[in-house]
């Protein structure tokens, strides 16, 4: 093979692996309109009016307080359910240790924050109050480094959130339209939303709620990475080096 040849060839597999930025960047400014974008609008909205804390709900609390300690202020965590999240009684109550039974039953989490700092506050002093509704799960699956079920909060989590949690997408991931299938009831219904679209954020559409399905789809085609293709260039390179060689030897012999 010529020197020439060579070159040319190793040229042309570089432009076939590449692989467009445009369906791989995270929030990218555009301005594309979904015709599912009302609907799904509204089945998020259904989804924010049943964010009331209700009966069986499991609440992850954290409660931190600080002290002045000479010249340095000193944090603890004197709360912590994450590992054993209080379940919301029949009569509409969590037992939060230390301080007894607090009635949040009806009320969203802004509300129940409020009222469990009041009554915290009668134990420690300026307490800090973290409150999540942790009662549920979405299902990831496709191009992920680890699909699988992750937990989701009942007032919605953020979808890079989850996708974090199923150790994010993989090379091939088609970010432009992630399909998300959400039970109503009536049916399941099924959307379609671009992840390298900045509006997300300031219309909530980067949301999803408990039994939330996500799938992330795979590029039309799979093309080769920078990486891999500098791995096979290598390998060819080698080949080439051992079979020059090799052809080098017979013609001395």
């Amino acid at each position: 093979m010529k020197k020439e040849n060579f070159f040319l060839l190793m040229g042309l597999l570089c432009l076939s692996s590449c692989i467009s930025n445009k369906k791989l960047v995270i929030a990218s400014d555009k301005s594309v309109k979904k015709p599912h974008k009302a609907e799904y609008s509204k089945s998020m909205q259904r989804g924010k009016n049943a964010c009331e804390i209700a009966t069986g709900d499991y609440l992850a609390l954290n409660i931190y307080y600080t002290e002045l300690s000479g010249e340095q202020y000193l944090s603890e965590n004197v709360i912590n359910t994450e590992k054993a999240p209080l379940q919301v009684d029949d009569e509409g109550n969590i037992q939060v240790p230390a301080v007894g039974d607090i009635k949040v039953k009806g009320l969203t989490s802004i509300q129940a924050v409020a009222l469990i700092q009041e009554s915290v506050s009668k134990h420690f002093k300026d307490p800090i109050v973290h409150l999540r509704i942790i009662n549920g799960n979405a299902t990831l699956l496709g191009e992920l480094e680890r699909p699988g079920v992750v937990p989701i909060e009942k007032c919605g989590t953020s979808i890079f959130k989850a996708l974090a949690m199923a150790g994010g997408t993989t090379q091939w991931a088609n970010l432009e339209s992630v399909k998300v299938i959400r039970e109503t009831p009536d049916s399941a219904k099924i959307y379609f939303i671009d992840l390298t679209n900045d509006s997300l954020f300031s219309t909530g559409l980067h949301l999803i709620y408990p039994d939330d399905i996500i799938y992330i789809k795979p590029l039309a085609r799979k093309h080769f990475s920078i990486r891999e293709s500098q791995t096979f260039f290598r390998s060819f390179s080698l080949l080439v080096s051992v079979a020059t060689l090799a052809i080098a030897i017979i013609r001395l012999q």
